[in-house]
């Protein structure tokens, strides 16, 4: 009788001890980087540090991946690039871009930023028309992201214009950051709105 009671408890321990480790590993955040760098300036503390950084100091984070975040990528790019399902090649391993879709829980991206400001001082009709095209893009994307993955994501504008009234963004777990030109440290800005969506 006394080594069935032990044994009762040694499996309700087990158990208990399995929920939590799940519990805590379900807790942690796995963040995706999309786009363009143009604000990933690494001469000073930017919005994906701030992020990491506060993330890991919570212990929060699970992972973090940027390396699908290159100069001058626009909205058309990424959409090719999950399309395609490209890869990068680490440590003789291949990570796929929609496995890293798939696992996240965050995505943050930040794009057409070159194209926009080469159209900001122009004619109101030429911004309009850009942005009606920008529009589609975004929305392309976001459903093509959705059919992958739940994860959260976070749409960054841009200074020039934004056009968060257009988006027709339904779903809860879309967020366009409007940014604006008077932001002393816009790099904490975006921080701070994700950080605060998030919690």
């Amino acid at each position: 009788m006394k080594y069935k009671k032990i044994l009762v408890i040694f499996f309700f321990a087990l158990i208990s001890t399995f929920i939590i480790y799940k519990k805590c590993i379900n807790n942690k955040i796995n963040i995706l980087f999309l786009g363009d760098n143009y604000i990933l300036n690494k001469n000073y503390k930017t919005y994906d540090d701030y992020l990491v950084e506060s993330l890991s100091n919570s212990n929060n984070l699970a992972s973090f991946n940027n390396n699908f975040v290159y100069e001058n990528k626009s909205y058309s790019d990424i959409i090719n690039d999950i399309n395609n399902n490209i890869y990068i090649s680490f440590k003789n391993e291949n990570i796929y871009l929609n496995q890293l879709i798939g696992k996240s829980d965050i995505i943050v991206i930040s794009a057409n930023n070159d194209n926009y400001f080469d159209k900001c001082y122009k004619d109101k009709y030429i911004l309009d028309n850009y942005n009606t095209i920008l529009i589609n893009k975004i929305n392309l994307l976001v459903n093509l992201i959705s059919k992958i993955s739940n994860a959260k994501i976070y749409i960054i504008g841009n200074y020039c214009n934004n056009i968060n009234n257009n988006l027709t963004l339904k779903d809860d777990n879309i967020k366009y950051i409007e940014l604006k030109n008077n932001y002393e440290n816009i790099n904490y800005y975006i921080f701070k709105t994700i950080i605060n969506d998030i919690n």
